[in-house]
């Protein structure tokens, strides 16, 4: 399942994307491309999160906080949490209607 918050996005999208990641195989950074996707990438080990947003600059809009792995930001435990769920989605589809850009603390 994918989200692009160009096409009316929904929080049931997020909650799939967010349960799909795996919280103990790496830190995640989740960003937002220049057409709108919203995705959810385990950081490869050998990159920092300034590094990771560098190799995709071209095609990045934004992104969040780099989710720390171990600590239920995503995966299952994280998805059935229906509050940070929709903290997220809020955070993601305002920050996509201001056109913000670059790293974003939320």
């Amino acid at each position: 399942m994918s989200m692009n918050l160009k096409t009316n996005p929904t929080k049931i999208q997020l909650q799939r994307i967010v349960q799909r990641a795996d919280d103990n195989a790496a830190r995640h950074m989740i960003w937002v491309g220049n057409d709108g996707e919203v995705h959810l990438d385990p950081l490869p080990e050998n990159l920092t999160p300034i590094g990771y947003a560098e190799e995709h600059k071209s095609e990045m809009k934004f992104r969040f906080e780099t989710f720390d792995q171990g600590n239920d930001y995503v995966g299952e435990k994280a998805a059935q949490d229906e509050g940070y769920v929709a903290m997220l989605f809020n955070q993601l589809t305002r920050s996509w209607a201001s056109g913000d850009t670059g790293y974003i603390e939320y």
